[in-house]
């Protein structure tokens, strides 16, 4: 420290403006100013959620009755509430309903490891909580949990009278990583963050619009939940999936013209590089009028290049620690602000101070420790005396106002602008993204991991390129991969290390503790550098070789990883996610999203997404490559289709899948016909191994041992099914009725993945179809009623859609143009073709077996059975058994029934009530509203889950829940009048489903069998 005598230091003004309070009858607390709101504008939007809003009244009313709810089930003034909600209108209902119950309120991470959601709420005191219709089911089992769902909660006109807070009451608490291994809580009273509100108010304006970007476990959060309610804006709060997207960020930020908004200065930067990226998405955010970043160093290139890209929009640095009401020192930046940026100056009502260890004020240019100081102290640690009196010490200096001062740890010096600047840290605490991490607490949790002898953890990186790394002394067999694993199941993700790396031994300083500034040192040096794999964008690089310098250069990877390596095993975050893709945009000119990265995790997957050109998702895109894709070879010669001959040889594809296994059995039992089956598998032995195995899973009495069964190994998707030419041919001659069963059926992925099977496969069978000597043989197309658009007028038969009118589902698009492939080859080939649309293909009467890739319907029946409850719902559909659909086909094809299209679906519509009621009594299942259903299946991580979380419309009102639409329902009997009209022709039994088939299928459940994808694909 300084040596300068204070009579020759020129001392900074510490303090911000003294500002007078409204009236304490008028504007008491946060709730006053809230309240007052909802009085002046109750139909006002207060809060915007998924497409959900509140206003301020229905916002205002709700709180009212949750108030008095939590009264009711012992909530007390003296005891923080924790709030087991992440996201949804419920989080700042709960917020205020709490202050109007004059209940103090911690918000938790309910994504958090269920030891440490345990131990945290037995720190508290108390077992009540509040939690959504989102919060995962294991978080509610750790508390006597007050389930609120805004959609059901009355609305009382009156707050209970007895719950009012005072200013020195307590409002709120947050957990921060603590010294001693385990978290510390801190302490805040509303007369602190009254006074943060006010002067926001004062500086940026009334009736702002803000984004929350802030997860709600940290205190950024709050401002942007309650501070627009207190002046007349609205909070648009976006859905949370733990993926940064930045794009949807600002598609957010420009939907519901947000005006206010806060980044992490990490993040900030990655948001730059996006706009400088994609022009396009400057114009979006011509709404936002001020971006507020704070928690850790700004990058000054950053926000120079995001003040020329959008000069109508403010920077502003905040800085405070969560003990001090959020922050309290403020700094706008400008074009004359130089290679560091000042923290600021201290906001109105409070002061910060430099000082020395001695705890004496030091002069402009003196670097020292800064204190805090003024109206936004809080109150300390919960159930921590002493260490609240280490950080809250007395004020010995007469001209600063109030009787505490904070010890916040940063080092920091006032220089001649008057501004204050931060310089580094007092102890060992770190900032990594913007959260504050203590390195004995990310410790202590580490050394409970099998082999781990000793641990240590260090920053590496500066600015916002930090990354958190432990350094781990342990056995030879030390997995890094399963060590961030078993971290996760311990720590919350932000205190996750990002890198692991194995040492012999710790440095020691000369008194025998671990030198943390040698071990950054050593770390550093064992880091590898991005050219040791080769400079990402040199000419030559091959795309994997792209890939993984980028992997270097963003995670340190070097040649440690290998081709088929998870991204994430290595210590990537949902940021260094976001960087990569900018990263691979700017090197290969392929645009791709974290979300395309999130499906192609690996160095491989990622290179063949750069070489492929990205995914495509532009839907005018897609709809050209449709259409390209539909166009075939012109042909000068027309070939007239021939009679149709004795049936002797089929042509089967998709034979493994649950409707080709099924029409398989229907051939071989009513035709003399041999059958040859496609199949896809590694060699020829498991290629019958695969037919058996699935005849034997659907409990069918066929073997590839018949004699008239051929399995034929190849690929769908491949040229010529991966058969050599002459093979191919042999193939085609022989053919005398090909039956094209096979497809990749997933409802969630793109056009682009599903073109190889579904598409190119068609193409295939077309040439097949055209091989050879002698005419065309005829096609028998298995498609889908997915390809007609959803509530098209009473659609017939003869309906094919525009490009335009096909729904948007890769499947469907596909589905589309396969159709559309196959009639043009009608048209100019003469090639004979009959189309079989089919709509929810439900389990043979007499097995009950669901199939191994599931449908929609079963999903949802697989889910309830899994979950343990059902839901009423009014949706219907046009549920037809497999064992009828193949009968019909399998008559069409004996038939020689060609030139047509048939909707192969019953009449007579089932709802899934029925269905599901009968899984209800067979399982024991408990019912629910859809809603609670909803909520579980998002809570469940599972595969199934994950998948069917993924297609469940949101909660709605009443029964239909948006379920319905889902479900094709029979819209007339010209629907499928020409199926009806050959199923009397030929005798063909459907006899009614009802109760005793439900029966078979809920039995076949028992016990549940797994869901696995395998799409049907031949």
């Amino acid at each position: 420290m300084s040596s300068c005598t204070p009579s020759t230091r020129l001392l900074p003004d510490p303090n911000g403006r003294r500002v007078p309070y409204p009236d304490p009858g008028a504007a008491a607390t946060t709730l006053d100013l809230i309240e007052e709101q909802a009085r002046d504008r109750p139909d006002a939007v207060a809060l915007v959620y998924d497409g959900a809003t509140l206003t301020y009244g229905g916002l205002d009313r709700r709180a009212n009755t949750l108030a008095a709810a939590l009264m009711d089930h012992g909530a007390r003034r003296d005891t923080l509430l924790p709030l087991l909600v992440s996201d949804g209108l419920e989080l700042p209902l709960a917020m205020l309903a709490a202050m109007k119950a004059g209940v103090p309120f911690i918000p938790f991470d309910p994504a958090w490891p269920v030891e440490r959601l345990r131990a945290l709420l037995g720190d508290l005191g108390t077992d009540l909580a509040v939690g959504s219709p989102r919060t995962p089911r294991t978080a509610l089992a750790t508390a006597r949990t007050l389930v609120t769902d805004h959609r059901t909660l009355a609305e009382t006109a009156e707050a209970p009278a007895a719950g009012r807070p005072a200013r020195p009451d307590l409002f709120y608490g947050f957990f921060t990583s603590g010294t001693t291994g385990l978290p510390k809580c801190t302490l805040n009273v509303h007369h602190g963050l009254l006074n943060r509100f006010l002067f926001m108010t004062r500086r940026f304006g009334t009736g702002h619009v803000s984004l929350q970007n802030s997860r709600s476990v940290f205190d950024s959060s709050l401002w942007q939940l309650l501070w627009p309610l207190t002046s007349g804006g609205s909070v648009v709060m976006p859905r949370r999936d733990g993926l940064l997207d930045l794009e949807r960020t600002v598609e957010q930020i420009e939907r519901h013209g947000v005006t206010i908004t806060d980044f992490v200065p990490s993040i900030f930067t990655v948001l730059v590089d996006l706009l400088a990226s994609e022009p396009r998405l400057r114009d979006a955010l011509r709404s936002l009028r001020h971006v507020l970043l704070g928690g850790e160093a700004i990058n000054v290139d950053a926000v120079r290049r995001f003040l020329d890209l959008l000069p109508g929009t403010a920077v502003t640095n905040t800085y405070g620690p969560t003990e001090a009401s959020i922050g309290s020192v403020f700094h706008t930046l400008t074009a004359v602000d130089g290679e560091e940026i000042p923290l600021g100056r201290p906001i109105d009502n409070t002061s910060a101070i430099v000082v020395d260890d001695a705890l004496r004020r030091l002069g402009t240019g003196e670097t020292g420790e800064i204190l805090i100081g003024g109206d936004c102290l809080g109150l300390g640690y919960l159930g921590a005396p002493q260490r609240t009196a280490t950080a809250f010490g007395p004020n010995p200096f007469p001209n600063i106002p109030g009787d505490r001062l904070y010890r916040t740890g940063d080092l920091g010096q006032y220089r001649a602008d008057g501004r204050l600047y931060f310089v580094g840290r007092h102890d060992d605490q770190l900032k990594v993204r913007g959260v504050r991490i203590e390195p004995a607490e990310v410790e202590r949790a580490l050394l409970a991991l099998p082999g781990v002898q000793d641990v240590k953890v260090v920053v590496q990186g500066e600015a916002d390129r930090t990354m958190l790394v432990a350094a781990v002394v342990a056995e030879d067999s030390f997995d890094a991969v399963a060590a961030r694993s078993g971290a996760r199941k311990l720590l919350p993700a932000e205190q996750v290390p990002d890198r692991f790396v194995p040492v012999t031994s710790m440095p020691l300083s000369p008194n025998g503790k671990a030198d943390r500034r040698a071990l950054a040192r050593l770390l550093a040096e064992r880091a590898p550098e991005a050219a040791e794999c080769g400079t990402a964008g040199r000419a030559g690089d091959t795309p994997e070789e792209a890939v993984r310098a980028l992997w270097t250069e963003l995670l340190g990877t070097g040649h440690e990883a290998d081709p088929d390596d998870n991204f994430f095993d290595f210590g990537a975050t949902s940021l260094s996610l976001q960087s990569l893709a900018l990263r691979l945009r700017d090197l290969s000119g392929v645009r791709v999203s974290v979300r395309d990265l999130m499906a192609a995790q690996t160095i491989r997957a990622q290179a063949e997404l750069v070489a492929r050109g990205g995914a495509v998702r532009d839907v005018t895109a897609v709809r050209r490559q449709m259409l390209a894709d539909a166009m075939l070879p012109q042909r000068s010669t027309y070939t007239a289709p021939t009679a149709p001959t004795a049936l002797r040889h089929v042509f089967l594809t998709g034979g493994t899948g649950f409707l080709g296994i099924h029409l398989l059995d229907e051939l071989l039992r009513t035709t003399g016909a041999t059958v040859a089956c496609l199949v896809n598998a590694p060699d020829d032995a498991a290629a019958r191994a695969r037919l058996d195995a699935r005849a034997r899973h659907y409990r069918l009495p066929l073997t590839s041992a018949d004699e008239r069964i051929e399995v034929i190994r190849g690929d769908l998707g491949t040229e010529r099914f991966g058969l050599g030419e002459e093979a191919f041919i042999r193939l085609a001659e022989r053919t005398g009725a090909i039956v094209h069963a096979g497809a990749e059926v997933n409802l969630l992925y793109p056009y682009q993945r599903l073109r190889p099977a579904n598409v190119l496969g068609t193409r295939e069978v077309i040439r097949l179809a055209r091989g050879g000597s002698g005419p065309p043989r005829p096609v028998h197309h298995l498609s889908t009623l997915a390809l007609l658009p959803h509530g098209a007028a009473a659609p017939d038969e003869s309906t094919f859609p525009s490009v335009g009118e096909v729904p948007e589902s890769g499947y469907s698009q596909t589905k589309w143009v396969a159709e559309a492939m196959l009639q043009e080859a009608s048209r100019q080939y003469g090639l004979p073709v009959s189309l079989y649309r089919m709509g929810e293909v439900m389990p043979h009467t007499r097995t009950g077996v669901f199939s191994h890739g599931g449908g929609l319907a079963e999903f949802v029946l697989d889910a309830c059975a899994k979950l343990g409850v059902f839901f009423e719902t009014d949706a219907v559909s046009d549920f037809t058994p497999v064992d009828h659909v193949s009968r019909f086909i399998a008559a069409a094809v004996r038939g020689g029934c060609l030139g047509t299209t048939f909707h192969v679906v019953q009449r007579e519509p089932i709802r899934l009530d029925d269905l599901l009621g009968r899984f209800a009594v067979e399982f024991g299942l408990r019912q629910v509203t859809y809603p609670e259903f909803h909520r579980m299946v998002g809570a469940r991580d599972t595969a199934l889950m994950r998948k069917l979380v993924t297609i469940l419309p949101d909660p709605g009102p009443g029964k239909a829940h948006g379920l319905h639409g889902l479900f094709r329902s029979v819209l007339s009997p010209d629907f499928s009048r020409n199926c009806h009209k050959l199923l009397q022709s030929i005798e063909v039994d459907w006899s009614p489903v009802g109760p005793e088939v439900f029966a078979r299928y809920a039995t076949s459940r028992r016990p549940a069998q797994p869901v696995q994808g395998d799409g049907g694909i031949g």
